[in-house]
């Protein structure tokens, strides 16, 4: 794993200059917590005559998971880092460190490191702070199709920034390489497009990886965000086998990989999705000013309101008297006898003698 020998591979490999004395590795998880999805599958299971609980997505045992992941790379290097993000449907939160609530006092005693304590007790406390915060709008009765879907974009962007600030801010001989890793429980919402493939054109840039955990169904940008930063892509099948996943392929960081048997990459679906019924296409139209992709046209954007000009109809040209381009035989020997009389001046016809 992070060890020393591995260390080195990875600065190696990531192209950091011989001047680097030790490598801190950043990881940024990002979780889905939209609570409409995950209401959605306790709902199922209830339905389906409560299975066992590994054939069920549940918040609490899923997250219990995500803390033993959380741990288990914590444990590898000492240098390890994580952030944990939460997202919604419309927002996104720091769970650690936290931004809503201070620092945990009251932490329960136990043999755990204190570290560890302090990642999982703080976590748990602000998912807890923020559920409760905007459990009334989680009700599917106002807008519940658009608020199934979780948004990403803020919480990749605040990623790539707390990255970015902590490179910028690591003192002198210590490079920090970042990663982050999404684990997405809801379906894909296309209609911030744009902004998430502006978002993974920063992300390639920055050179930070971005993985994907799956949790529900495929997601067709995520697979796209995994292709273009050289990540990794995976839909956990068995809701009880998530920490086996994170632990097994999540938890080597982007120089580590070529080492070790990791999935193959997927085919990955580069189609874009529609901004108006959000269904992918093959052909469709864009606009000209914020390239929004539309399925059908239409005279005006409706993302950028930018009125389109195009023409009605094209007018034909005035037929011509079909009379006129074929030549008269009078006209036609006026312009033989003109042609003679000139040449006939300059003595050049055919009953000139040369003389002037």
């Amino acid at each position: 794993m992070a060890m020393s020998g591995l260390t080195s591979l990875g600065a190696a490999q990531a192209g950091v200059s011989s001047g680097i004395e030790s490598i801190t590795d950043l990881l940024v998880v990002i979780l889905d917590l939209n609570p409409i999805w995950w209401s959605e599958q306790l709902d199922n299971g209830v339905e389906n005559g409560n299975g066992p609980p590994s054939q069920q997505y549940g918040l609490a045992p899923t997250l219990d998971q995500i803390l033993i992941f959380l741990n288990s790379y914590l444990l590898i290097h000492p240098g390890n880092q994580v952030v944990v993000l939460g997202c919604l449907h419309s927002r996104s939160y720091f769970l650690y460190p936290p931004e809503l609530i201070n620092m945990p006092t009251d932490m329960p005693s136990d043999s755990r490191p204190e570290a560890f304590r302090i990642v999982n007790h703080t976590v748990q406390r602000a998912i807890q702070h923020i559920l409760l915060q905007t459990s009334p709008d989680g009700e599917p009765a106002a807008g519940g199709e658009e608020k199934r879907e979780t948004v990403f974009v803020g919480a990749l962007s605040r990623s790539l920034c707390y990255i970015h600030r902590m490179q910028r801010e690591s003192p002198k001989g210590q490079f920090v390489q970042g990663r982050v890793l999404v684990i997405e429980a809801g379906p894909d919402s296309s209609s911030h497009y744009m902004h998430f493939i502006n978002t993974i054109f920063t992300a390639q840039k920055m050179n930070v990886k971005i993985d994907a955990c799956v949790l529900g169904e495929d997601s067709i940008l995520l697979q796209q965000a995994v292709d273009l930063t050289g990540g990794l892509y995976v839909k956990v099948e068995n809701p009880g086998g998530v920490v086996q996943v994170l632990n097994s392929v999540f938890i080597l960081d982007g120089a580590e990989r070529s080492t070790m048997s990791v999935p193959e990459k997927i085919q990955v679906d580069y189609r874009a999705a529609c901004f108006c019924h959000q269904k992918l296409i093959e052909v469709g139209y864009v606009c000209s000013v914020c390239l929004s992709v539309f399925c059908a046209f239409s005279p005006m954007c409706s993302t950028c309101q930018s009125t389109f000009k195009f023409m009605t109809g094209i007018k034909k040209r005035k037929p011509t008297d079909p009379t006129s381009s074929v030549p008269s035989p009078s006209s036609s020997s006026a312009a033989v006898a003109a042609v003679a009389t000139k040449k006939a001046r300059n003595g050049t016809g055919p009953n000139s003698n040369g003389k002037a």
